[in-house]
């Protein structure tokens, strides 16, 4: 009796925590449009950078972005934590080395936090966030 319990428990929480996944991702094209406005968000278009005539990304950034350049959290050690740059799946450095990056071979950039790039890189990623860039190449 006690696990015919326990599995409808177990079954009624995946089917609860599956359905609030589902309504919090789901998002209305407003909520975007008031996300990006606003700064938020977590995907920017080659688009969107062009648009700012800046001379790099990296001013680019400071401009539609700038909680994006600034690490998150804090290091377990005396280390420096700093928000990684990863441009095509490769590491590249930091948020600094954006300036190296034309922006019109910018096809999108997105904003991963620590837990997030640690699932996506492993230990290549930094626990300050992580800045991923696709190209045209």
């Amino acid at each position: 009796m006690r696990t015919s319990k326990t599995k409808i428990a177990c079954t009624l929480t995946l089917v609860l925590f599956t359905a609030s996944c589902a309504a919090s991702s789901a998002g209305s094209a407003d909520g975007d449009e008031a996300a990006s406005a606003s700064g938020g968000g977590s995907v920017l278009t080659g688009e969107a950078v062009l648009a700012t005539h800046e001379s790099d990304l990296y001013r680019a950034l400071q401009r539609l972005r700038p909680s994006w350049l600034r690490p998150r959290g804090q290091a377990a050690t005396n280390t420096r934590t700093e928000v990684t740059l990863f441009v095509d799946g490769v590491p590249r450095g930091t948020a600094r080395d954006l300036g190296t990056i034309p922006l019109t071979a910018v096809v999108d950039i997105r904003f991963l936090s620590a837990s997030e790039a640690g699932f996506a890189f492993g230990t290549l990623a930094g626990n300050g966030g992580t800045l991923v860039v696709r190209t045209r190449r």
